[in-house]
């Protein structure tokens, strides 16, 4: 089958998409359409010059004639090549195949819907996202998400119920070993990881930290995040907000801050040495960081959010809490430094959920059968 993968034009969301094709082109014909700026980055560049790719540049509005011109060389190579499954793997977070919605195309058109809701401002209106959602409901002839949660949500919203099919996010286990190291493993080590977003409950962090050193004095506490976020948040005094919580970070002895984008190759040192790893995400349909954690067999604590605790619930790779319960997090973490064995444990059953169930080729599979109306 001949299948053209759709590459997101962010990190997180372009790296799905290239996992994904890569399991997919084992038994497929596929090719990959990318952004210019994702083909650029050095974070993914060993992925994507072994896979068969065209590259694009991006749509700007501000720059109509150049994204007229994108727009046609894009529809060109669709009807040069002659996919059988055109595969949107970024869905509504990336407005440049937009534009490819309003065409008709002789393939079977699928999406992958990662956030049905804003995960900036889950209450509110976003007319892009309002659009994109819109558009994706109309063209796309199946509608993959990750879990139960985001479902529901595409049913209320109008999607077709027959139209959507859940396929778990696969495991993130290319940074380098995952084998877990007993002179590596830091058992009373906490780990948050990631963009330094809102979302991902940031301003939770000095209170979290405080709480586990109050009750574990010998804990260490390691936040490793770079400034990743969208720009409209410049204009909201989250730059600020950031420092300050840096700041307030940085009083504290055993709290170890690395506050800059992490390479690839040093991804896997952090992972190996937390036991426990910290989701406080205040909305989230899924998470990139758990998928890179449960194979290296990294306890979870999180606030029960979107299909994220679905999957950790699955997993029995850690402990939930309700969203929001600050005070219920750091118990949450407690408890699990204060039994090693209840926490080696839920490590081990995370690292074996991965393997037994997210690994890509396994994925890849599963979104077969989803092309093939199974």
């Amino acid at each position: 089958m001949k299948v053209l993968i759709l590459i997101g034009g962010s990190i997180g969301i372009a790296r799905y998409g290239l996992m994904l094709g890569r399991g997919l082109a084992k038994t497929n014909d596929v090719h990959f359409l990318i952004p210019a700026n994702i083909a650029a980055s050095r974070s993914l560049s060993s992925i994507i010059e072994l896979l068969p790719h065209t590259v694009f540049t991006p749509l700007k509005m501000k720059s109509p004639l150049r994204t007229l011109c994108s727009i046609y060389r894009m529809k060109q190579f669709i009807n040069r090549w002659r996919p059988q499954v055109i595969h949107n793997t970024a869905g509504s977070v990336y407005r440049s195949y937009l534009a490819l919605m309003f065409w008709q195309i002789a393939a079977l058109q699928v999406v992958t819907e990662h956030e049905p809701v804003d995960r900036h401002r889950p209450g509110e209106r976003n007319f892009w996202k309002g659009l994109m959602l819109a558009r994706q409901r109309k063209w796309a002839q199946r509608v993959i998400v990750h879990g139960s949660h985001s479902r529901e949500l595409l049913i209320n919203s109008g999607y077709q119920e027959q139209n959507l099919r859940i396929v778990p996010h696969g495991m993130y286990d290319y940074y380098g070993s995952t084998e877990v190291d007993a002179n590596v493993r830091e058992s009373n080590t906490v780990l948050f990881f990631g963009t330094l977003r809102p979302d991902k409950g940031v301003a939770y962090l000095p209170e979290i930290a405080k709480g586990i050193f109050s009750e574990h004095p010998d804990a260490r506490v390691i936040i490793a995040g770079n400034n990743e976020w969208p720009r409209k948040l410049d204009q909201e005094g989250w730059p600020e907000k950031v420092n300050e919580v840096m700041s307030e970070l940085a009083q504290l002895d055993r709290c170890e801050i690395v506050h800059r984008f992490i390479p690839d190759e040093d991804v896997h040192h952090f992972f190996k040495r937390a036991a426990v790893v910290i989701l406080p995400y205040q909305s989230a349909a899924q998470s990139g960081v758990a998928a890179v954690a449960m194979p290296y067999a990294c306890a979870l604590v999180a606030f029960a959010v979107g299909d994220l605790a679905e999957s950790i619930t699955a997993a029995q790779a850690g402990q939930l809490v309700p969203p929001g319960n600050v005070p219920a997090f750091i118990d949450a973490v407690n408890g699990l430094l204060a039994n090693q064995e209840k926490l080696a444990r839920m490590g081990s059953a995370a690292r074996r959920y991965a393997y037994d169930y997210l690994d890509w080729s396994q994925i890849a599979v599963e979104t077969g059968s989803v092309y093939s109306g199974e």
